[in-house]
């Protein structure tokens, strides 16, 4: 089976509170079932310290429709956080309701999507994801801070908030660039640093 895989992703600068990823999986010379499976998982651990330490005490994981929350606080500073999720499917480009597979932890949550796509279809998944905080919301409704976060990712859609990331890095270095000529290297390494 060939394929062709495309992947974009960005911090949205516009919701600061919120990432976007895109996949699309095109089968070149064949039909394919094709399984997307978009998680959160909290449990990590503090690689820096002794004996692999919980960095987060993890106190609910929920999920609604396709949306998925994971309430948690740090194991020292006590930083409340909600990490949460929400993806769309798309068959060449038009919205698709597939059912999904809900797989739940202590510590993850994933929904599976499957579906049979057609040689040269395209099924593509935009995944919005980010982080809620006590610092700029109360920690007891952190979980409806995410959902509206989630409502307004959804309502641009990727491609608009993709617009957006695009515009206002359009600003950013029309405010800050440096251009360096006769030299590539320093001017890339000063666009790198920029950044």
């Amino acid at each position: 089976l060939q394929i062709h895989v495309n992947a974009k992703r960005f911090l949205s600068l516009e919701l600061d509170e919120v990432g976007a990823i895109e996949y699309s999986i095109t089968p070149l010379n064949s039909d394919a079932t094709i399984t997307y499976e978009p998680y959160l998982d909290a449990g990590i651990t503090n690689e820096d310290s002794n004996w692999d330490d919980k960095f987060w005490n993890i106190t609910n994981v929920t999920s609604k429709n396709n949306q998925a929350f994971i309430e948690a606080h740090t194991m020292k500073t006590n930083f409340h956080t909600c990490t949460f999720m929400e993806s769309c499917l798309f068959i060449d480009n038009k919205k698709v309701d597939l059912p999904s597979e809900k797989n739940h932890s202590e510590t993850k949550i994933s929904f599976k999507y499957t579906s049979d796509i057609q040689q040269n279809q395209t099924f593509t998944i935009h995944k919005f994801g980010g982080y809620t905080v006590d610092r700029n919301h109360d920690k007891s409704n952190l979980v409806s801070a995410a959902v509206s976060v989630l409502e307004k990712a959804i309502s641009f859609g990727f491609n608009d908030l993709l617009e957006l990331q695009k515009q206002a890095w359009v600003n950013i270095w029309n405010m800050s660039d440096i251009t360096i000529d006769g030299d590539v290297k320093a001017q890339q390494g000063i666009r790198f640093n920029i950044f």
